[in-house]
């Protein structure tokens, strides 16, 4: 009989440990407890941007990648992979801030695209090698922008942020602060679960929602919480507060996303660890031609307490990092310049083109109902169907300067003239009546 009631009560245990309110409520405990975390996000989508005069872009893939780790204050790397005019490219991003305050950076992959985007303003296939060698300086390449530095340029930014990071270690140090917000979450658990367990590797899933009232209720009660206040004691203004925080703007009413059925948090079912979060979504119309955007999200976690990370040894001052970017600016100015002018110049002789045939058109409307050409521009008018009635460009006798003025020539009853000005060739160019020109 003993052994039937334990194993009863083991079974009625196992049970209320494995309710799925319990197991997310207890996964959402364990990640705010964790000491590291790790995460590798991947955004997979179809969006598409027509950028004009620079091409057609559609981004394909975001990953990011955070390294949380005892040594560093933040470890994160981004990857964007996009199509640009039908070729990929994959461009990538790093950032590393010490224990310290010092803050390391690095962009890479950027050559390739910064020469063709400079090209698209050129009209030259290749940048020149000094700007070149600009790019070379800085590419894949470390920068570091010490606490120090920071003070030297910016002394109230400098305090604000050594002030956030120390309020920051502090906290995270201490049981008795995060305690103090996991009792608030349970006091408002404004994460809700809806639709039924799903099962994948291992994992249990739970869809769920975002319950606003008690997300708002949570909101207000953080602002009494150490955390809260360790912040506020850096910069007590409210903006620069809700900025740094993140609170009133993450978790208020109007501001928290209206998550529905497609966000999963996938959760080990023995330790109650959170393991994954995917999301998927489609937002209709969308895009710039008007078809839907559709998204979808992966977060995989860890929980690598024994993960070290180290700030990257072979680096460059920020302000050489800066310089070298200037540089590569000022080298290919002159030729973006020249570059615009140009695209400027064919598209405004396009135009004055399009108005010249607009005038021949009338023109030779004129001469099948009167059976010769209009001796003035006054004649145009003088019939519906050949009147100038567009306002973007004017008709003169003298030669024209610009794309919106266009000169008419009448040289008798069969023969005339219609002129336009060419930016390209910065000349007029002569194009004559079917019947005849002069």
């Amino acid at each position: 009989m003993s052994a039937l009631i334990l194993a009863g009560t083991g079974t009625a245990l196992a049970l209320i440990y494995q309710q799925p309110e319990k197991v997310v409520s207890d996964a959402i405990m364990n990640l705010m407890s964790a000491r590291a975390v790790q995460s590798k996000t991947t955004i997979t989508s179809n969006w598409k941007v027509d950028g004009g005069e620079s091409g057609t872009f559609t981004i394909k893939r975001l990953t990011f990648d955070s390294r949380a780790s005892m040594q560093s204050l933040a470890d994160e790397n981004a990857e964007v992979e996009f199509t640009w005019d039908g070729k990929d490219y994959t461009t990538k991003g790093a950032a590393y801030v010490a224990d310290s305050g010092d803050i390391y950076f690095k962009l890479s992959g950027i050559k390739e695209i910064l020469s063709k985007l400079a090209s698209k303003y050129t009209g030259n296939p290749s940048l020149p090698q000094k700007a070149q060698d600009d790019l070379d300086k800085i590419d894949g390449k470390w920068a570091k922008y010490t606490l120090q530095e920071m003070k030297a340029d910016a002394p109230d930014a400098a305090k604000t942020y050594s002030c956030l990071i120390d309020a920051y270690k502090r906290i995270d140090r201490d049981k008795a602060a995060t305690e103090e917000i996991k009792k608030l979450y349970l006091a408002h658990p404004f994460i809700k679960l809806s639709g039924t367990t799903k099962s994948k590797d291992g994992l249990n899933g739970y869809e769920i929602t975002i319950d606003k009232a008690k997300a708002s209720d949570f909101s207000t009660a953080m602002k009494t919480t150490a955390y809260f206040k360790a912040v506020d004691a850096c910069n007590p203004s409210t903006e620069a507060l809700s900025s740094a925080s993140g609170v009133d703007q993450a978790m208020t009413v109007d501001s928290m996303p209206d998550l529905g059925p497609t966000v999963t948090l996938w959760v080990d079912p023995w330790s109650h660890t959170l393991r994954r979060v995917d999301a998927a979504t489609v937002v209709k119309g969308a895009q710039q031609d008007g078809k839907d955007l559709s998204l979808t999200m992966v977060s995989d976690l860890t929980y690598d307490q024994s993960v070290v990370s180290t700030p990257p040894r072979d680096t460059m001052t920020a302000k050489e990092w800066v310089t070298s970017f200037s540089d590569f600016v000022q080298d290919v100015e002159p030729s973006v310049v020249s570059g615009s002018m140009s695209i400027t110049a064919k598209a405004n002789t396009t135009t004055a083109q399009t108005n010249a045939n607009m005038v021949i058109k009338k023109a030779e409307v004129y001469y099948a109902l009167e059976g010769e050409y209009p001796a003035t521009i006054a004649d145009f008018a003088k019939n519906t169907d050949s009147r100038l009635d567009d306002p973007s460009f004017t008709v003169v006798s003298t030669p024209p300067s610009n794309k919106s003025t266009i000169q008419y020539v009448c040289c008798g009853t069969d023969a005339g003239k219609v002129v336009y000005y060419d930016e390209t060739k910065m000349a007029p160019v002569t194009r004559s009546l079917s019947m005849g020109g002069c």
